[in-house]
């Protein structure tokens, strides 16, 4: 799945490689995980453009786009949700060497995402 984030079918993918059904792959990944694989694909989109925002000058639409979010608000949304913060305030503490927030707990953030 980390190797095809930007693709809108990633979770199609995932269940034609793991070679089962949707149901399947839901109950593996509850198993092994104790998550959704939605949420684990959210979790991984979310966490490589905390990465990008961090890490390159990239725009919050390119990063959106290269992460597989729908849109820049979407990718927003989601960063707020796990981080608590902007896109751009992330940004700007990270470069200014100031102390980002810790990500949200787990179940919170899991429970925040629709």
């Amino acid at each position: 799945m980390e190797d095809h984030l930007r693709d809108p079918d990633c979770l199609v993918q995932a269940m034609a490689v793991a070679g089962c059904s949707k149901s399947a792959l839901t109950y593996k990944f509850a198993n092994e995980l104790g998550t959704s694989p939605s949420r684990y694909l959210w979790r991984l989109r979310t966490e490589k453009g905390l990465e990008l925002l961090t890490d390159t000058g990239l725009s919050v639409a390119e990063i959106a786009d290269r992460c597989g979010f729908q849109s820049p608000f979407h990718f927003s949304r989601c960063v707020r949700l796990m981080q608590g913060l902007p896109p751009r305030e992330i940004r700007r503490r990270a470069w200014a060497k100031e102390p980002v927030c810790e990500p949200c707990m787990p179940s919170r953030a899991n429970a925040l995402y629709p």
